[in-house]
């Protein structure tokens, strides 16, 4: 039986060849970060309230409208839905980890 000694630099290769691919569209995702921002910028004041007339409220305690406001921040058609209110980022960042938990057990 011959052994294949190429093998581990075969697969070396085949994993730098994944992660240019990954930082290829970490790169493409970072510039349309950038571009997206600066669009936005360029459309407001630099002392303009950016919540536009929102009130701050919390998460909503009605199961309901709390499992909609989950389906709304992870939205990926168009247009994204308008929020009803300011919600503190770190309780969006809470709710966004609920969700990838939920997700996560899905799996299991």
């Amino acid at each position: 039986m011959q052994m294949n000694y190429n093998l581990p630099s075969q697969q070396a290769q085949a994993m730098r060849h994944n992660q240019k691919a990954d930082q290829h569209q970490i790169d493409a995702i970072h510039q349309h970060w950038h571009t997206s921002r600066n669009t936005w910028l360029g459309d407001h004041q630099e002392d303009e309230n950016v919540r536009e007339g929102m009130e701050y409220a919390k998460l909503p305690e009605d199961i309901q409208r709390l499992e909609q406001l989950k389906k709304d921040i992870i939205s990926t058609k168009l247009p994204y839905p308008v929020f009803d209110n300011y919600y503190r980022l770190s309780e969006i960042v809470g709710l966004y980890e609920e969700v990838w938990f939920e997700d996560q057990n899905e799996m299991i």
